[in-house]
């Protein structure tokens, strides 16, 4: 295991352009770190608390849930390329067909921005405090917190077409990875798988307490705990917990890039590479 530390309060990672980039809350901040070395590359200052963070269209996009702002991040000039004002409380972010999708949680609603002028295009209402958002399979899922389901925006009508419901609160973890949606409910501590075709429930998995993120690596499902700062190994077929590692306080967000596991640990100011064998 190796690690970056930040000083201050990773929350979410993308994979994007060569590098890790990284989401500082607390320091106002996305930072740009060297996947090899793990040394920063790049601190840039986005301020109004950075969250979210997906890239796409050859930019990197951070939803900042202070100045409820989209920043658009240049990754050669590595500085901010454009911002835009969206709803309150920007807690979700994706990128697809050509748009940046982020939810509204205080105003339960998905925007959709336009990557070239920067204009939100759409103002979808969806079920109450939508969290978190993932690209794939239809359209764009996102998880529906105080409803207990998961819902889809077909990205052609941009209208919600199919709802799952997936148990209590699901928050931060939704990926879509090999034609399923695989989603966390945090107070029943679950992996839910979700066959979208079939717009059901397939599988739960009895992972841990306060399953929270989640990512999809070979025959491997991974889902990080915030109450018992692990990172749980799920068998994606059987759906078995086959492993846990420990890692640092708080761990947010979870991803998987170029073989390793990249964990966020909020509470620790760091974040962590596992290299898988």
């Amino acid at each position: 295991m190796y690690l970056a530390t930040l000083g201050s309060s990773p929350v979410d990672l993308v994979d994007a352009f060569g590098s890790i980039w990284v989401t500082d809350g607390d320091g106002g901040s996305v930072v740009r770190l060297n996947p090899v070395t793990l040394k920063i590359m790049a601190t840039i200052n986005v301020g109004g608390r950075p969250l979210a963070i997906t890239s796409g269209g050859g930019a990197v996009w951070v939803a900042c849930v202070r100045s409820n702002r989209l920043i658009r991040i240049d990754p050669g000039a590595t500085k901010v390329s454009g911002s835009v004002a969206i709803r309150d409380l920007p807690t979700g972010i994706t990128f697809e067909d050509n748009a940046v999708w982020v939810s509204g949680t205080t105003d339960n609603v998905v925007q959709r921005i336009d990557d070239a002028n920067m204009k939100v295009t759409d103002v979808i209402p969806v079920g109450d405090r939508p969290l978190r958002l993932a690209a794939g399979t239809g359209g764009i899922w996102v998880t529906e917190s105080a409803r207990g389901s998961i819902a889809l925006i077909d990205n052609i009508s941009r209208k919600v077409v199919a709802r799952v419901d997936v148990g209590k609160k699901p928050g931060a973890g939704i990926v879509v990875a090999d034609q399923f949606v695989w989603a966390t409910n945090f107070d029943g501590g679950q992996l839910v798988k979700v066959d979208p075709a079939g717009r059901s429930v397939v599988g739960r998995a009895s992972v841990a307490v306060e399953a929270y993120s989640v990512a999809v690596e070979g025959e491997n499902v991974w889902v990080t705990s915030t109450k018992s700062n692990s990172v749980v190994r799920v068998d994606r077929s059987t759906l078995a917990v086959t492993g846990t590692i420990a890692v640092g306080h708080y761990p947010q967000t979870v991803i998987v890039a170029s073989g390793s596991l990249w964990v966020a640990s909020t509470r620790e100011g760091v974040v962590q590479r596992i290299d898988l064998p």
